[in-house]
């Protein structure tokens, strides 16, 4: 994306309560993290609360993306889950939010696109912070060399 190579390591539970137990050896060193609801189904707000929570308290800078799933279903079904409700839990996790259709193949791409721009982001941050962490121990070791003397006339 944008000239850049990114891998991504997709895991799928399908928050099955069998792969509970499990789940948390997939969270160790996530970056980020899908997490899904059901737009016809309230009670699906509850456990999307629950995993993020569990998700959390694994790996706390988690980039957190919020998916409202079959939203295929809106034409024969009403909505249970508000998008004011969505836009509150979203924000109390700092999420970004999606509503997709996998089976009609709405908004998924998209959501992977803007993953994958944010995981962009993060890696080029998280590269630049090394280097200026890097830079910071070379000029310390200066300083060190020098004894703080800017015309030191050492090495």
């Amino acid at each position: 994306m944008d000239q850049k190579k990114l891998t991504l390591g997709i895991w799928d539970t399908a928050g099955q309560e069998r792969f509970n137990s499990m789940a948390k050896m997939y969270y160790r060193k996530s970056e980020a993290a899908i997490v899904c609801y059901d737009v016809t189904n309230s009670a699906s707000i509850e456990k999307l609360q629950n995993w993020i929570e569990e998700l959390k308290e694994c790996v706390s800078d988690c980039k957190i993306f919020i998916a409202g799933t079959k939203f295929d279903l809106l034409k024969t079904h009403d909505r249970e889950v508000s998008n004011e409700d969505i836009k509150e839990i979203a924000k109390k996790y700092s999420a970004t939010c999606f509503e997709t259709s996998a089976k009609e193949d709405v908004g998924v791409k998209e959501m992977f696109n803007e993953i994958t721009k944010q995981m962009i982001i993060i890696k080029e941050d998280k590269t630049q912070e090394k280097k200026m962490k890097r830079e910071k121990k070379e000029d310390d070791l200066v300083d060190i060399l020098s004894d703080g003397k800017k015309d030191s006339n050492c090495c």
